[in-house]
């Protein structure tokens, strides 16, 4: 009895309830990983979920976000930037020690927590990459209100080059001590046409 009580205990140390999930996420520190969950798609596939609470290196620290800490249009640090990539569940159960069974059990659409705090990949830490581009997918461009980056949440368009921007993500690993090499797009100066008066585009802090 008792050694199956350690079997079960060690395969299932990595099964989490959501809330437990969104609560590690919430403790975050920047640049620090959360692997949350895998998710049955077509294909015996899983999808994989890797959150990260991130401040990109290009960018000062912007005092509006202090000074108004409290309002989570403002707050850096109040989510975490997300990244998804499709996995053999036999990969994945094998690389965090997950019980095959539990994700061969999923039928699709169906979610399993995890919880995994800063994953590796051969002791490297897997970590959230964004690459912003104005060359949006056919699904971004029928989207625009919810792919489109903006000034802050649910705040006014960003535009390069009088283009929106759109973001991805991906989930790379990376030499322990080192950090992503993000491709983010400058924003276009705010002008108004009437006065030619010339708005700084960090009034809110930009949403990764």
């Amino acid at each position: 009895m008792q050694g199956l009580l350690i079997y079960y205990l060690t395969k299932n140390k990595n099964i989490m309830t959501e809330q437990q999930v969104n609560q590690m996420i919430e403790a975050l520190s920047i640049n620090e990983t959360v692997l949350t969950r895998v998710r049955a798609v077509n294909g015996n596939k899983v999808e994989v979920e890797l959150a990260e609470k991130i401040k990109a290196e290009k960018q000062a620290v912007n005092m509006l976000s202090i000074f108004n800490k409290g309002d989570e249009r403002f707050n850096q640090t109040s989510g975490a930037r997300r990244a998804w990539n499709i996995a053999e569940p036999a990969v994945i159960a094998e690389m965090f020690d997950i019980d095959a069974s539990k994700l061969a059990s999923l039928a699709v659409g169906e979610t399993l927590y995890l919880g995994i705090k800063n994953p590796e990949y051969q002791g490297m830490p897997l970590r959230v990459f964004i690459k912003e581009s104005t060359e949006g997918t056919e699904y971004d461009l029928a989207n625009i209100d919810k792919r489109a980056k903006r000034k802050g949440k649910d705040g006014d368009f960003l535009f390069h080059n009088g283009k929106h921007i759109f973001s991805k993500t991906d989930i790379v690993a990376l030499p322990k001590g080192s950090n992503p090499q993000h491709i983010l797009l400058e924003a276009d100066q705010a002008v108004n046409t009437a006065t030619g008066e010339v708005f700084s585009t960090e009034a809110a802090e930009p949403t990764l």
